[in-house]
């Protein structure tokens, strides 16, 4: 949320916020090399490499989870030197988070940090799980096992009930995609055929928010190399193809009751896609071996906006309201040429630093509007509305603004003419004055003076004018 900003020291972590960004709190944990921000920034988790192979079990130092406000410890966990981070998912209110572990998942409530019914959740093989973004709900993926198919879980927490599940065969590896609101469930799934000799990609989608959380299906039967969900929206970007350095993107819609095409792009430059924020816009990005080419693709009207070139750029982030983009070479990966380029959403370039040895560059974190769903899409509704009555108020704006810079220029224009006045005054008793002392009129007679301009011309000899 962008509340706070957080440093690294030897003895733990400093927290600075506030109006002049002051010292919030001190996190003494020792060491500490990574952190993470719960969604809400109640709780903070830092993990210590220090205490990995010596910490004790009773009182477990390796991970710890804090109270931002108070600085206090709640728990401790152990772990190894080289944990999978984040380490602890939580969910989108703060109210539970939860560890993968051995055939098992762990979920925590707060703020007693105790397990929810004193026991983890025993899911035998389990691989992965994540939270769904805007509901008490983790789905999990577990691999085939001998005769037994692969399938991917919908549990409700904290009853544990089931709520949809997908049996998958010929699975090869799984991916869960969650939209960021929370309305549908992509499940990238690589599939290979009985003999394993070929391979395609099934995209399983969930429709969360529909009776009975329907599933549709949609099979890729090239490679695929990015997935990206537009931003609180319905539609989705997949780029795939056999060529790797040119391959196809294609958009798709969720909207209707049935999955839709939108459009395929052909042979693109570009294996990252980057969605704004905002949605609409996206950036189809060639990084690592392509270079930096971006192209800014509308997906409301379905164009191309801008192509662009930042070469060797290593990382794009958008800013949170999606108005700009930065773009970055980071010294992680060059050593040469770094530093970053910020663009406009519509591929403008507004500014350029070249920085010796940068190596990274984040936007603050805005909090979620105050604004409910229903109400942001009323007013996008009433745009026109809203925009007739803010071009009258800028236009009052605007004349009140030329009326005072208006009398601001007169007050100056007066404030000199005042001076102008004084010292002439001024100047005219000070001549006088001179005029007493030398017994003459001294300025009158610089009137009756008469300057003389005098033309002197050279005359050349025959041969200076014939070399001329």
């Amino acid at each position: 949320m962008g509340s706070y900003f957080a440093t690294f020291h030897a003895k733990g972590i400093q927290l600075w916020g506030g109006p002049k960004w002051a010292k919030q709190a001190q996190i003494p944990h020792p060491q500490a090399r990574l952190i993470e921000f719960s969604p809400c920034e109640t709780y903070l988790v830092t993990f210590s490499p220090h205490y990995a192979e010596k910490d004790d079990p009773s009182d477990p130092k390796c991970i710890i989870v804090w109270d931002i406000r108070t600085g206090s410890k709640m728990r401790g966990f152990l772990s190894s030197a080289t944990p999978q981070w984040p380490v602890l998912q939580w969910s989108y209110d703060d109210k539970y988070f939860a560890r993968l572990n051995e055939d098992a998942i762990s979920v925590y409530e707060t703020p007693s940090m105790s397990l929810i019914e004193k026991q983890s959740i025993k899911i035998p093989g389990v691989k992965d799980f994540c939270w769904a973004p805007k509901d008490h709900v983790i789905s999990y993926f577990v691999p085939e096992s001998g005769n037994t198919p692969a399938k991917v879980v919908l549990m409700s927490i904290p009853t544990r009930r089931e709520l949809r599940q997908k049996n998958l065969f010929n699975v090869s590896d799984c991916k869960m995609h969650w939209q960021s609101d929370g309305k549908y469930l992509c499940v990238k799934v690589d599939r290979h055929s009985k003999t394993k000799k070929t391979t395609f990609v099934n995209f399983e989608l969930f429709r969360i928010k529909e009776k009975d959380i329907p599933i549709e299906l949609l099979e890729i039967k090239d490679n695929v190399h990015a997935f990206a969900w537009e931003p609180k929206g319905d539609r989705f970007a997949i780029i795939h193809g056999e060529n790797a350095t040119r391959p196809d993107i294609s958009f798709f819609s969720l909207a209707e009751k049935q999955l839709k095409k939108l459009k395929t792009l052909e042979k693109r430059p570009a294996n990252s896609l980057f969605w704004s924020p905002a949605g609409d816009f996206i950036i189809l990005a060639g990084l690592r071996g392509l270079n930096g080419v971006m192209e800014f693709f509308s997906t409301n009207t379905m164009e191309t906006v801008a192509n662009e070139e930042h070469t060797m750029c290593t990382n794009i982030e958008w800013d949170p309201s999606g108005r700009f983009v930065a773009t970055h070479v980071s010294h992680w990966r060059h050593t040469m040429d770094t530093g970053y380029n910020i663009y406009s959403f519509a591929g403008k370039l507004q500014y350029k630093v070249v920085k010796d040895k940068f190596f990274q560059l984040q936007w603050r974190p805005r909090p979620p509007s105050l604004l409910s769903d229903e109400k942001q899409k009323e007013i996008v509704r009433d745009i026109q509305k809203y925009e007739t009555g803010y071009a009258l108020e800028e236009k009052e704006n605007r004349k009140r603004l030329e009326k005072a810079q208006k009398a601001a220029r007169n007050a100056l224009r007066n404030e000199f003419n005042k001076l102008v006045d004084e010292r002439e005054k001024e100047y005219a008793i000070w001549r006088l004055e001179l005029n007493k002392i030398y017994g003459r009129d001294l300025e009158a007679e610089e009137k009756d003076t008469e300057e003389v301009e005098e033309v002197v011309e050279e005359l050349l000899d025959e041969y200076e004018e014939r070399v001329e």
